[in-house]
């Protein structure tokens, strides 16, 4: 929010300096290189896309800082594109890990892979927002509500705990 009031257009925030991105950004997880990669998007942006966001998959991680998870998330829910993958963020990937979706060797894009075998094709998006809501307020980082959990009789995770 703060950087949606601070940076209202592209130019405003290619304009800016460095220290205010950062300020702008400063909640946030490696504030400085944050920062420096969106600096060099909105530059991007300006330059290589006439001021407007991509949804070329392609084009999308040609940008600094953007990998496949960001460009899959920018297509799903920027464009309501559902059709370059599942994002696995980290709400995902452990809820996953959790119920038995995936195994402790995968990483994020083998179990990306896996979710889009199992789950319809156009119904990734809204699936990957179901997850990401359910991490967040259910299967939560450092104490996971399994008592109220609807998955609790067949998670691995709550199985355990239960009966070791």
């Amino acid at each position: 929010k703060i950087f949606e009031k601070k940076f209202q257009t592209i130019q405003s925030w290619h304009d800016a300096n460095i220290e205010d991105i950062e300020d702008a950004v400063k909640t946030v997880n490696f504030k400085n290189n944050k920062a420096k990669f969106t600096k060099g998007v909105a530059k991007m942006l300006l330059e290589d896309f006439d001021g407007k966001v991509p949804s070329g998959y392609r084009s999308l991680i040609k940008l600094p800082g953007v990998g496949p998870k960001i460009a899959h998330l920018i297509r799903s829910v920027l464009f309501h594109i559902d059709d370059t993958g599942v994002v696995v963020d980290s709400n995902v990937y452990r809820v996953s890990k959790r119920i038995g979706w995936g195994t402790k060797e995968m990483g994020s894009n083998e179990l990306s892979k896996a979710l889009a075998t199992w789950w319809p094709k156009g119904t990734w998006a809204k699936s990957t927002q179901n997850v990401v809501g359910f991490g967040q307020l259910v299967c939560t980082t450092k104490k996971p509500k399994c008592t109220i959990c609807p998955l609790k009789n067949n998670c691995t995770y709550s199985l355990s705990k239960r009966f070791g």
